[in-house]
């Protein structure tokens, strides 16, 4: 993502053993132990930069990211009296973190300034998937063609009817 500072990735699956039992693998892209699904939130600036040194999240400049093999063995098919399910995995792109103030402050420190409202704005991205499942062959729910529809660019009106509710 262009305006990606650092990535995060989990991935887990869940093989049930018996009807009360079952076996949970945890995979992260983290280098140090430890690094669970809770990093899947909103992260300041601070944040970031610690984790990045102390190898918690991947760089900006990641470009691939292997799970190791094996790992999820058996993760789409019935084994005699065990179910394994699919693995699921989880991509979290972490932003840009903003402050914005109204008014903004003045360019001269000896002029008053009393903000109405100021707001941070911390921006993230992210995407999940299910590990070795194939959908491929699944019918599109608006009966359309294989590939995604063609994108329309809204106009300012509709942005805005969109957001406060209007048709």
């Amino acid at each position: 993502m262009a305006r990606a500072r650092a990535y995060f990735i989990t991935a887990m699956h869940m093989q049930m053993l018996s009807e009360h039992s079952f076996a949970l693998t945890v995979w992260s892209s983290a280098d140090v132990p430890g690094a669970g699904s809770n990093l899947h939130t909103y992260l300041g600036g601070g944040t970031l930069d610690k984790w990045l040194k102390q190898k918690v999240l991947l760089p900006a400049s990641t470009t691939a990211c292997s799970i190791p093999q094996g790992i999820f063995a058996g993760t789409s098919h019935l084994q005699g009296q065990q179910m394994a399910m699919p693995a699921m995995l989880m991509m979290t792109a972490y932003g840009p973190e903003s402050w914005i103030t109204y008014p903004p402050r003045p360019a001269d420190p000896k002029q008053a300034w009393n903000p109405e409202w100021s707001v941070r704005l911390r921006a993230r991205s992210t995407a999940t998937a299910m590990l070795g499942l194939d959908l491929g062959g699944m019918p599109r729910m608006d009966g359309g063609e294989d590939g995604p529809p063609p994108q329309k660019k809204p106009s300012m009106k509709g942005l805005l009817k969109g957001l406060l509710g209007g048709d």
